[in-house]
């Protein structure tokens, strides 16, 4: 039988767990890279190769799993995790 320092070790495990945000699948993450380049659906839709309808599902779902309330939210919480990073296009070093 557990003792109430185990208990209490388990506990506070899953609390941590539970506590940090889900990571985005590559594929989420690919879908938040086009998202912040400014591309539509169906553009999307295109360059990963799936249908505008499973787009849309996959946008949703992601913007369920970062809890975000709008596409513009999704990618402004996956700067701020670091999980997309600024490209400087066309500035001299």
């Amino acid at each position: 039988m557990a003792t109430d320092r185990e208990k209490q070790a388990g506990y506070d495990e899953v609390v941590a767990a539970l506590a940090e945000p889900p990571k985005p699948s590559q594929r989420e993450l690919e879908l938040l890279t086009l998202m912040a380049d400014g591309l539509t659906d169906a553009e999307m839709a295109e360059k990963l190769s799936i249908s505008a309808k499973t787009m849309r599902s996959r946008l949703h779902a992601l913007r369920m799993k970062m809890q975000a309330r709008t596409r513009t939210h999704a990618v402004a919480i996956a700067f701020r995790r670091g999980l997309l990073e600024v490209e400087r296009r066309g500035s001299k070093p």
